[in-house]
């Protein structure tokens, strides 16, 4: 696998895929902010978020990493592991959860270091900007479901 960089651990398609994503995510922001009345907010909370999910834009030592997350929805509550774990949050760990009662809903992230894994957690945000595609507001992180939701 040809890689941007071995600190970053992103490879060119995933660095492609993290560039095309980020610029999709800013501009459906940005016109959203535009808008009266969101008319996809109703449909947007009719969606599971149950399934697997890549994070782009995380870091546990300062250098980015793709995250991988197991997300289980039972009604509004949300409940997302990590499946593949790393120095400051290790796998079969909560990385976030919150209950999706509205959109953008809170969350509780699990955060550490690797002195100290899995010992904090802080609130944030998160969005639902597509039924693939979520944003949170802490870390710059957004998560993009692997196999494409159709309702």
């Amino acid at each position: 696998m040809l890689w941007i960089n071995k600190k970053t651990r992103l490879s060119v398609k995933h660095t492609f895929q993290f560039i095309l994503i980020f610029s999709f995510l800013m501009l459906s922001t940005s016109c959203r902010k535009n808008d009266v009345g969101n008319q996809d907010e109703p449909d947007l909370l009719s969606v599971d978020l149950s399934g697997e999910w890549e994070g782009y834009g995380y870091s546990c030592t300062f250098f980015q990493e793709l995250e991988i997350i197991e997300i289980t929805q039972n009604g509004t509550s949300v409940n997302a592991i990590k499946t593949i774990g790393d120095a400051c949050v290790t796998k079969g760990n909560v990385t976030f959860q919150g209950v999706f009662s509205q959109n953008p809903f809170n969350v509780s992230f699990s955060t550490g270091s690797p002195t100290q894994p899995n010992c904090c957690t802080i609130q944030a945000e998160m969005e639902l900007i597509t039924p693939n595609i979520l944003k949170s507001d802490a870390f710059g992180i957004f998560y993009i479901r692997k196999r494409t939701y159709y309702p």
